[in-house]
């Protein structure tokens, strides 16, 4: 509704505005707690991570658009390289900035990677979804908002029962369930045409959302209780770390595979294009799901006899 009245920059005025509000509460209200042991900050690694992500995130989001091939490539090249020398410094640091070294015990990297799959699933299918019911249905911004209303709501909701029930059954009964319905939904998702209507659109990014929520905290919780006490500090930031990329390498290989259409289909019109190049994000959207919910299948274990689990943040 905001951006169909007074446009889309208006948004960005508003999350401006909030964070200032959040700042200046943080800075009136957070106090440090005693026993922790505080970060280190290495210029160096910030400016290898930095330069390595943005070349990284830049070339795979030109992949399918650019007219330089040989630039685009060399640039992810680059940024792969950039941040493996970041990886590498921080294990061979004393006090490493980020303790990536955590990522050897099997249980908290499989955690990783099935979060970073989910991140970048969901932040991809929220660019696709607006862009999909407004190019694709012809609906507007407030049609392509309230479609995803119920699924944020559904979703919290799914979220705080998950983690009782986590307590209560361990992370295979929760996290195999909700992986599964998420990986229905983004089916669904590729599932959807031109025929289909802002309805049901709706119903299937709510299933999409609903599953991954009721997931994601305990397949998190899971991974960092696999880890000694003295970890769970750098564990939560490396998740955090690695979600955040993979959220923005998500969206720009998704939004770049949805370009594939001009290529695929040039002679076509405008809206088929779009037509297809949805299917293929969508597409694309349910295999990144689909290798989450093989690698719960095959990581999770729940042995008999384990003390419960306390869910992180609750």
């Amino acid at each position: 509704m905001i951006i169909d009245s007074f446009g889309w920059r208006t948004l960005f005025v508003i999350m401006a505005a909030v964070s200032l509000i959040v700042i200046a509460l943080a800075a009136v209200y957070l106090r440090n707690f005693d026993g922790f042991q505080p970060g280190a900050f290495d210029l160096v690694s910030v400016l290898f991570s930095s330069a390595g992500l943005a070349c990284l995130l830049y070339g795979l989001s030109t992949f399918t658009s650019t007219s330089n091939m040989m630039l685009t490539v060399s640039l992810i090249v680059v940024g792969v390289l950039l941040v493996a020398v970041f990886v590498r410094r921080q294990l061979k640091t004393k006090e490493p900035m980020l303790r990536v070294g955590i990522l050897a015990n099997r249980t908290y990297a499989h955690s990783v990677i099935i979060v970073a799959c989910m991140q970048a699933a969901l932040m991809g299918c929220n660019v696709m979804v607006p862009m999909f019911i407004q190019t694709v249905l012809g609906a507007s911004a407030t049609a392509s908002g309230l479609a995803m209303l119920p699924g944020a709501l559904i979703g919290a909701c799914c979220g705080i029962v998950s983690g009782r029930m986590f307590d209560k059954y361990g992370i295979r009964k929760v996290a195999l369930p909700g992986l599964t319905v998420m990986t229905i939904g983004g089916v669904l998702m590729a599932l959807l045409g031109a025929d289909a209507s802002v309805i049901l659109t709706a119903c299937a990014y709510t299933v999409l959302y609903a599953g991954l929520m009721f997931a994601m905290t305990p397949v998190n919780t899971w991974g960092i209780n696999a880890l000694d006490n003295e970890n769970i500090g750098h564990a939560q930031s490396v998740t955090n770390t690695v979600g955040q990329i993979a959220s923005s390498m998500g969206t720009a290989l998704i939004v770049s595979i949805s370009a594939l259409s001009t290529t695929l289909a040039p002679t076509a019109s405008e809206h088929a294009q779009s037509i297809l190049g949805s299917t293929l994000a969508f597409a694309a959207i349910a295999v990144i799901l689909a290798a989450a919910l093989v690698t719960a299948l095959l990581a999770t274990r729940t042995r008999r006899g384990t003390t419960k689990q306390t869910l992180v943040g609750q």
